[in-house]
């Protein structure tokens, strides 16, 4: 799935995504490239304390999850936001969806990288005047990503089955 150039604009407008917060982040770039694998690492000992979390993130395919984490979290701070990114978190909405995580779940890992960008950002720029922009430019694409995926999420879940079988797939959406 794409979005009409003119729709991509548009959303990355309504987020306040300019050339101001692609100028914010790549300030935090270096920073993220250093230390993403230990936020990537933290997010899964946070998630594996939690039994309807845990399910989702063991298993043989954890490394692979682990990689396409690390390169999905580094594309955005590259502050892209072209048709691939947008297919992308589009792509990972509909896994999550697929793979039955609930949005929750999805919320709180959203909420587990911004907090951790939050500190990553705070330790680097605690004292900086640019500390304030920055820590709205991380909402500002976060939302974006959370928005696609969302986007993705609804749109399986309206046209991946029949009004009583969505009644009864609660565990998605519980």
């Amino acid at each position: 799935m794409q979005l009409d150039n003119q729709i991509l604009t548009e959303r990355l407008s309504a987020f306040g995504i300019d050339a101001n917060t692609r100028h914010n982040l790549a300030l935090l770039r270096r920073e993220l490239a250093a230390s993403i694998d230990e936020v990537i690492a933290g997010f899964y000992a946070h998630f594996n304390r939690i039994p309807s979390a845990n399910i989702h993130f063991a298993g043989p395919m954890l490394t692979r999850l682990q990689q396409r984490q690390r390169a999905h979290w580094l594309e955005m701070f590259e502050c892209r936001f072209d048709q691939h990114y947008v297919a992308n978190a589009i792509r990972i909405g509909r896994a999550h969806f697929d793979h039955k995580v609930p949005p929750r779940l999805y919320l709180a890992g959203q909420s587990h990288f911004q907090c951790s960008l939050i500190s990553l950002a705070a330790s680097k720029f605690g004292t900086s005047r640019d500390l304030p922009v920055l820590l709205a430019s991380i909402t500002r694409i976060i939302a974006l990503d959370t928005d696609l995926a969302f986007s993705a999420y609804t749109r399986a879940f309206w046209t991946a089955a029949p009004a009583t079988s969505r009644r009864e797939s609660n565990e998605v959406w519980v």
